[in-house]
Order: structure tokens, then C-alpha cells, then sequence
């Protein structure tokens, strides 16, 4: 398998040293950092895969926080958590529960845990070379609903503000953005727009996905010229089944 993992937390520990042993016997590289930005910083370059283990205050990680919270939007990683339930909790308040792929609760049931990250390098290498999908909404139910349902068929990446998309798609392409119409601070529209003006990601094509089915708002987002229009109350499966096709469309 070799896939590497970024393993940060107190590299002294018994139980870090026993996940690690762990997951190197399942046959993954682990690159062990210790908990401290200075040795963080510039991770993301070896490997996208992170495992943060909580093992102090969760306060004492704010600065961690931070660095990792840019590295998961800007650079692609994928964050890994092992807490308690009070600590992931706590978390969610540094870190948006829609950035962390998933976390392991305390203590840990090694083999799931062993499992799980098997089970995900095998999708992974299963999704490669399939289509990429950028959601954009400021609502995380909907933004990580949406996501589960996509990334059973897709590489499904996540911004939940238009500046986030916007920085996301400076580093990387994908090929469709579905594009939330109401956000805060600058909408989808504006979005729209601004993707519309920028040549490296005018070709890219745009759905845009709204709560809201007001004639005035349709016909407002329409005239945009986006390749569809979804409501968030259609039907999980047709609302998947519209992507399906545009994207089946476009092989």
C-alpha cells in the first residue's frame, strides 16, 4: 500500500507510538510530526493525508489549528482527527466540521480505525481518475450532505465561502463548481461573474444550487447562463441524477 500518512501529536507517547506501529504494520508510510507548528508547517508537500491527535488542552493547538485550517483549503489535505467527544466538540470551533474528513472518538478502536483508513486509500485510488466537483455554500448540513452523496462517484472538494472557492481554484482545477446563490459577503452571483471574468476558470462549467425557488431569483440566476439550475429541495437522487448527466455528457 505504502500511502503516507501525516501523523501529528507527542511523537514520545505510548499511544501515539502504538497507532503508529499500527498503521505501519497495515502498511502505511507515516511521517511522524510532532505536535508543534514549527515541524508542521510545510507537511502538506509529503504527503495530503493528516492525522492530528489530540492529546492536551485543545486551546494549546489554536496556532495548529489555524495553520492546518489553510493547509485543508488551500493545499488539499485531508484532515484525520483522534479526540474525545467534548474535545472534537471543541474543535469545530477552529476548525468547520465540514474540513475534517472524519474523527476517530477516544479511545480508539484501532482495528476500525486501521480499516476505515484502508478502505479510503483503496477509494481513493478507485476515484483518481474520475470527475472533480467544487461545492460552494456557507451552509455545512448542506455542503457535507451534498458531499457524502457525490463522493460515492466523485473527487468532491469543499469551500464554504466564495473567497475559499476562489483561493481553492487559484491551485486547482476541477470539472464542475455546483455554486450556492445565497452567501454572505459576496454571492453566487458575484461568484459566477468573477469565475466568468478569470480565463483560468471561465471554461469551467456552473451549476448553481438554492433553497430558494422565487420567480424573480430564477429568472435572475438564469440569465446568468449557468449549464443547470438545482433546488436544494429536489430529491437526493434526482438532484444527483442532473449531475450525472451533465457530467456523462461531457466524457
Amino acid at each position: 500500500m505504502h500511502e503516507k500518512i501525516v501523523f501529528i501529536g507527542n511523537d514520545k507517547g505510548f499511544v501515539y507510538g502504538s497507532i503508529k506501529k499500527g498503521l505501519e504494520e497495515q502498511g502505511f508510510n507515516i511521517i511522524s510530526v510532532n505536535s508543534d507548528i514549527a515541524y508542521i508547517m510545510g507537511k502538506e508537500s509529503e504527503s495530503k493525508i493528516w492525522l492530528l491527535y489530540i492529546e492536551n488542552e485543545v486551546t494549546d493547538y489554536v496556532k495548529i489549528f489555524e495553520y492546518i485550517k489553510k493547509a485543508v483549503i488551500s493545499n488539499d489535505v485531508m484532515l484525520y482527527l483522534i479526540a474525545s467527544d467534548s474535545e472534537i466538540r471543541d474543535v469545530h470551533r477552529y476548525i468547520p466540521e465540514h474540513l475534517i474528513k472524519h474523527a476517530f472518538e477516544k479511545p480508539v478502536d484501532m482495528s476500525s480505525m486501521y480499516k476505515y483508513f484502508s478502505l479510503m486509500v483503496l477509494k481513493q485510488e478507485e476515484v483518481e481518475q474520475e470527475k472533480s466537483i467544487l461545492i460552494v455554500d456557507d451552509d455545512p448540513s448542506s455542503l457535507r450532505a451534498l458531499s457524502d452523496f457525490l463522493s460515492v462517484k466523485y473527487k468532491v472538494y469543499m469551500a464554504n465561502s466564495a473567497m475559499n472557492a476562489i483561493m481553492f481554484l487559484t491551485k486547482k482545477k476541477v470539472d464542475l463548481i455546483i455554486l450556492d446563490v445565497s452567501m454572505p459577503v459576496v454571492d453566487g452571483t458575484q461568484v459566477f461573474q468573477m469565475l466568468q471574468d478569470e480565463p483560468s476558470t471561465r471554461d469551467i462549467p456552473i451549476m448553481f444550487l438554492t433553497g430558494n425557488s422565487d420567480k424573480d431569483v430564477v429568472m435572475n440566476v438564469l440569465s446568468l447562463h449557468p449549464v443547470k439550475y438545482l433546488l436544494k429541495s429536489m430529491e437526493p437522487d434526482k438532484l444527483i441524477l442532473s449531475i450525472d448527466d451533465f457530467l456523462d455528457s461531457r466524457k
